[in-house]
């Protein structure tokens, strides 16, 4: 379930990259 959520918020990056780096910050 944890990369199906990875993937969501992927996809939601390729709109708002500047949301990137926070996720890359969650995932460490």
């Amino acid at each position: 379930i944890r990369s199906a959520l990875k993937n969501e918020l992927y996809h939601k990056t390729k709109r708002t990259p500047i949301i990137l780096p926070i996720i890359i910050e969650i995932d460490i």
